[in-house]
């Protein structure tokens, strides 16, 4: 997958203030010699102002930003408590966009706790199981993890804990097949990406865009440019066809329209194998719109692969239904099974071509020698039920 231009260079900066409020029993600080976590004490904000009725400081308002997030405006209200409160919730357009703009509202909250900051970073990352940020947490608290650890930091200091395993499962899954493993700052780029893409392609929140169908994706090398491709020109595509595409699609490949989504996004197909299918439906509509025709899986599928457009399609089964009295055999005559229709009319095959030659030939000589009205009329009635059977059966 191409990650030129991403920046992967940033960090968990801003956190050296917040692990200096942190001390021990005997009131030594994270950097002091003989610093014992193990009795590490997390300070509470220091609050100031006036009290309410429960002698308690009053919770008042101290700081109001804005910020964007994937085009999204959201603004930030913070409490003189330390807590803060959101108008509203959307993907940002980078990891970067999200550290960048709650860095600006973190730096002005100088009585936060170390561990608020960390968690509310963690947070913009989509890392919010509970037990990972308190591995997290473990691993600041002895030094595993300081102010100027990466992101990647993290993954490095706990790939054996359970927590990170299971929330960056992927990786485990890539490891044991073989495949190149992605470090924690591109594994979050990508969900980054899958969810904007999808956004953009105009699909809901909740479509593909949970943990589970990103770590899928992921596993299965299907990259976010991918994803979109499989959205706009497979999914959509036909979902936004004409009924006959949408009717076809079900029927050549046995689903209803709960699963149309799942069977373009499934990772475990390949790019051209869905996006073929899509062709084929509008193909085989063709084929029963324009040429009384149905077409099975295999027979829409050639033609999709043989690069027959929709016009093509059109043009050729419309051909095919005005020439259905030709194609369906008169007594003693060998019938041309649907399989020459097809060649002799977008394949160029030269043996079907001939066999459809050798009718034509045959019917006008038959005309030309007097069997004129039997032929017309049989003609004539073949052309009056296209639509209504299935033309060369």
């Amino acid at each position: 997958m191409d990650f030129s231009g991403v920046d992967f260079g940033f960090g968990l900066e801003g956190l050296n203030e917040a692990l200096s409020k942190f001390r021990d029993a005997e009131g030594r600080g994270i950097a002091d010699s003989g610093y014992d976590p193990s009795t590490l004490q997390e300070p509470s904000p220091t609050a100031t102002g006036a009290t309410g009725a429960t002698g308690l400081p009053a919770k008042t308002v101290t700081n109001t930003s804005s910020f964007t997030m994937a085009g999204r405006e959201i603004t930030r209200t913070t409490y003189s408590d330390g807590t803060y409160s959101d108008d509203d919730n959307g993907p940002a357009e980078t990891l970067q966009d999200i550290y960048n703009a709650n860095k600006a509202i973190e730096t002005s909250q100088s009585n936060e706790s170390m561990s608020s900051i960390l968690s509310k970073t963690l947070e913009f990352y989509n890392i919010t199981d509970p037990q990972l940020l308190a591995d997290v947490k473990s691993a600041v608290a002895d030094r595993r993890l300081t102010g100027t650890s990466s992101i990647d930091d993290i993954g490095i200091q706990l790939r054996e804990s359970p927590a990170f395993q299971a929330r960056f499962a992927a990786n485990e899954v890539r490891r044991k097949a073989g495949k190149p493993v992605y470090s924690v700052t591109q594994l979050l780029q990508l969900e980054t990406s899958y969810r904007r893409n999808l956004a953009d392609a105009g699909m809901p929140k909740g479509f593909y865009d949970d943990p589970v169908s990103l770590q899928n994706f992921i596993v299965n090398d299907v990259s976010p440019d991918e994803v979109l491709a499989r959205v706009q020109l497979g999914f959509q595509a036909v979902r936004d066809a004409p009924k006959e595409v949408v009717n076809q699609m079900k029927s050549l490949y046995n689903i209803d329209d709960t699963q149309l989504a799942a069977f373009f996004l499934d990772p475990t197909k390949g790019k051209d194998i869905v996006l073929r299918a899509a062709d084929a439906a509008q193909i085989a509509a063709q084929a029963k719109v324009a040429g009384g025709m149905t077409l099975d899986t295999i027979q829409a599928e050639n033609l999709a692969r043989a690069g027959v457009t929709t016009q093509q399609a059109q043009a050729g089964f419309s051909q095919i239904g005005q020439q259905a009295g030709l194609y369906r055999p008169l007594e003693g005559e060998q019938a041309i099974t649907q399989e020459d229709i097809l060649a002799g009319t977008f394949t160029n095959e030269q043996a079907a071509q001939q066999r459809i030659a050798r009718r034509r030939r045959s019917r006008t000589a038959t005309f030309e020698q007097g069997g004129g009205f039997a032929e017309q009329n049989s003609l004539t009635q073949s052309n009056r039920n296209v639509g209504l059977t299935t033309v060369g059966q």
